[in-house]
This record gives C-alpha cells, sequence and structure tokens, in this order.
C-alpha cells in the first residue's frame, strides 16, 4: 500500500459526478502570521481538513492485510481519526481508499508537524506494518513580508 495523496487545507467539498473540491490547498507549511512587533503566542486556533488516499497493491492482498487505521500526529499528541475492517472488495490491486478527516477548531500548542500514519493489521490484529507520506506539513509562526 502507498499513500498517492496527502493534502492539509481549509475545506473539501463532495460534488456532484464524484467530484471532489479542495479549497485552500497547503503546501508544506501552515504560516500564522503575527505583528513582528509583538510576542509569539500560541496557542493557534484553526479548522482544516485532510485528503488521504492510499493505493493497494499485490504485497497488500498477499500480506493477509484485514484493518487499517489512520492516526494522526502533532507534536507529542497521536489520535486514531479512523479505523476500518478491509473488506474482500476493498483488497483489489489498483483500488484506491480515501480518507477525508475534518479538524474543527483544533488547537495547535506549538509549532511542529502534522504527519499521518497509516497502521496496516492482519486477522489478528497485529501491525504488519505502517506507511507514511514523504512529507509531513509543518506548522509555523512568521511576520509578513513588507511590501514595496
Amino acid at each position: 500500500m502507498i499513500i498517492t495523496d496527502f493534502i492539509v487545507c481549509d475545506d473539501i467539498r463532495h460534488e456532484l459526478n464524484h467530484k471532489i473540491s479542495l479549497m485552500g490547498i497547503y503546501e508544506d507549511t501552515i504560516v500564522f502570521l503575527r505583528d513582528p512587533k509583538g510576542p509569539a503566542l500560541w496557542p493557534k486556533v484553526m479548522s482544516f481538513s485532510i485528503f488521504l488516499r492510499c493505493l493497494i497493491e499485490k504485497s497488500d492482498v498477499d500480506s493477509g492485510a484485514s484493518a487499517l487505521e489512520v492516526v494522526f500526529q502533532y507534536a507529542e499528541k497521536s489520535l486514531v481519526i479512523a479505523s476500518i475492517d478491509l473488506k474482500k472488495e476493498h483488497l483489489v490491486v489498483g483500488n484506491r481508499l480515501g480518507f477525508v478527516p475534518r479538524f474543527q477548531n483544533y488547537s495547535f500548542e506549538s509549532p511542529g508537524s502534522i504527519q499521518v500514519n497509516l497502521n496496516i493489521f492482519d486477522k489478528n490484529k497485529t501491525n504488519i506494518g505502517t506507511i507514511s507520506p514523504l512529507v509531513p506539513v509543518k506548522v509555523v509562526e512568521g511576520v509578513p513580508s513588507s511590501s514595496i
């Protein structure tokens, strides 16, 4: 299983005809602007969504994968945001599984990185693998650049 999409954005909308619209996409960093003359002020509160999609590979079918757990991590906090039992129809080579968690008024206590782990379990609930996006999304505080 590989993660094909890991996007942090302001909002995700499910449209007609199986379309998904992602609003306010963050690249690799979320920057909270502050007054350059003032102190750094944490925590920072915001609402955001994550678009996470993974691809089923032959090795997943052969490994006996039977369950997935999606874990959101920020700083020292970990939160299980989804847990699914994989059915036969999920475990087809080339299938994609998607997760779209929404975080309402999430409190970032300090600068850090948003990371998501997908834990893969066999029928005995033994962890047989964990995959993560290659690059986490950083959360920082910055001052606005002056315009010329």
